[in-house]
């Protein structure tokens, strides 16, 4: 064999290693993201079932081989609605109690910066808080009384609206909706009266007290002594019209 055989055959063979060995380290690194992914797919069932158990619920995307971050957590910061009918010139008072559910003591403080406002934009009197500083423990409850004078610059058939303010340290604040719908007089309820018992036919007993009679025609009152009473004068106004029998003389 010449030496240039002999280097050709040489070549060949160290060609079919390096061919064989980038083969072998393709199926080790395919086995390797095989592994890889699969562990994380256990690591990530065992981390949320984890996280289950404290009632956190991670992000769409969290724990599923990606480095982004989970979705943040936006709580709702509207914490309810009050509606309240009232007509013109009535003073509106709205009693209110908040609990205290944040589990340590907290002081709350409360706040009616903006007045009542219309759907056209019109502005009327702010609310009146009677109370715009309370402390509670855990589970405790406290009352805010809302007030508000209708006058003039509230316009019937229209709702004002406006949002009471609730700070507490650490907290974003968080808002109440109250609402006052202002109605017409014309709404208001209509009472319908009567006269019961009208004339009374006789005077009333202790025992009347369960009935009232019922109203019927007015007769022609009578003398005292009623009918007897007349035929007895009329009889004796006849005999006396009557002449006297002389006796017979003797």
């Amino acid at each position: 064999m010449s030496g240039t055989q002999y280097y050709s055959a040489r070549a060949g063979r160290g060609a079919q290693a390096t061919r064989n060995l980038s083969d072998n380290m393709q199926t080790l690194a395919a086995a390797a993201r095989a592994f890889f992914g699969t562990a994380t797919e256990i690591q990530s069932a065992v981390v949320n079932e984890f996280l289950g158990t404290f009632n956190i619920k991670p992000g769409r995307r969290a724990f599923k081989g990606s480095c982004d971050f989970p979705e943040p957590c936006r709580p709702d910061t509207h914490v309810g609605r009050l509606v309240r009918s009232a007509y013109p010139g009535e003073c509106v008072r709205i009693p209110v109690k908040f609990r205290n559910a944040t589990g340590k003591p907290r002081e709350f403080d409360f706040r009616a910066e903006q007045p009542l406002v219309n759907s056209r934009g019109e502005q009327a009197r702010p609310l009146k808080l009677s109370r715009t500083t309370v402390r509670l423990l855990p589970e405790q409850s406290g009352m805010t009384v809302l007030s508000v004078d209708l006058d003039d610059a509230f316009r019937t058939g229209y709702e004002y609206a406006t949002d009471i303010i609730i700070v507490s340290e650490g907290c974003e604040p968080q808002r109440l909706k109250i609402v006052i719908n202002v109605q017409s007089d014309d709404a208001c309820p209509v009472i319908k009266l009567g006269c019961p018992c009208d004339p009374p036919l006789r005077p009333l007993r202790w025992y009347h007290h369960y009935y009232c009679d019922q109203p019927r025609a007015e007769r022609t009152p009578q003398k005292p002594g009623g009918e007897r009473f007349a035929r007895r004068e009329a009889a004796s106004s006849t005999a006396g019209n009557k002449p006297k029998k002389r006796k017979a003389e003797e």
